[in-house]
């Protein structure tokens, strides 16, 4: 109800103020309906192994002076008659340190064949089990191309830096670069500690 004689803006406005001023207190001083979501400690974040390339198993000098790093449960078959047939089949992992020669090298996996010309330094992955497989080359200049029937059979040539991944459930292999100093640093330390 409204006064006689007075200014009814000026109540109206206070009468919105306390309104306001009401909400205010009620909203700042109400107790929350449920209880506050507890914080949960984020766990540290640890950093990345800076080797994740494990310690060979063994290592071996081939008869072409090709000295081969077989890491964890791997098998080399070198090719009857090797030296003079350049050829290999490798099922698992190995990091292969191979000298110049005029006959290129051959490396059969599973999923690829592999053909060194040249001085290289290489890394191939290429379990039996698996359906999939990769080359890492850090030096030298290979040739992969798929060791199977595919519409998709185009080789490629890796240099240095460059890798090759293939996955056959799906028909795709692909070539990228990557980083080659943790590869590097691995080759430098097996030099050092045969």
């Amino acid at each position: 109800m409204l006064l006689p004689g007075r200014n009814n803006k000026a109540y109206t406005l206070l009468i919105i103020v306390l309104l306001l001023a009401g909400t205010a207190v009620w909203f700042f001083t109400r107790k929350p309906a449920t209880e506050p979501i507890p914080l949960v400690p984020v766990p540290e974040a640890t950093a990345p192994p800076t080797d994740t390339i494990p310690s060979p198993r063994s290592a071996q000098w081939l008869a072409d002076s090709t000295h081969v790093y077989l890491l964890g449960d791997t098998k080399l078959m070198p090719a009857a008659g090797y030296p003079n047939r350049r050829a290999l089949t490798l099922d698992g992992d190995a990091f292969f340190d191979i000298p110049g020669a005029a006959a290129p090298l051959i490396i059969h996996t599973k999923l690829l064949t592999i053909t060194v010309k040249g001085k290289a330094a290489l890394r191939v992955t290429g379990p039996a089990k698996e359906e999939w497989g990769e080359v890492d080359v850090i030096e030298g200049n290979v040739i992969v191309h798929k060791a199977y029937e595919s519409t998709f059979n185009r080789p490629d040539t890796l240099t240095g830096g460059q890798m090759q991944m293939i996955n056959r459930t799906i028909d795709l292999m692909e070539k990228e670069v990557f980083d080659a100093a943790a590869l590097k640093a691995w080759r430098a330390r097996q030099a050092v500690n045969p």
